[in-house]
């Protein structure tokens, strides 16, 4: 998203009416965000893991 249009859909959320929800992204794209937010901590996890089993089959893990 451009800075322009960001700068736009931020003032347009600021000037909605009390009680209104208006979100800066559309679902698909926040869906997008979460999704990808979670494979990364997911593949984060197994690597580490990963890590840990090479050095414990070598006896470096306490």
């Amino acid at each position: 998203m451009p800075l322009p249009a960001l700068t736009l859909s931020l003032t347009a959320a600021a000037a909605a009416a009390p009680g209104t929800t208006q979100w800066l992204l559309p679902r698909s794209l926040f869906n997008l965000v979460v999704v990808g937010s979670i494979a990364g901590l997911v593949l984060a996890t197994l690597v580490i893991l990963t890590i840990w089993v090479i050095e414990w089959r070598g006896g470096k893990v306490w």
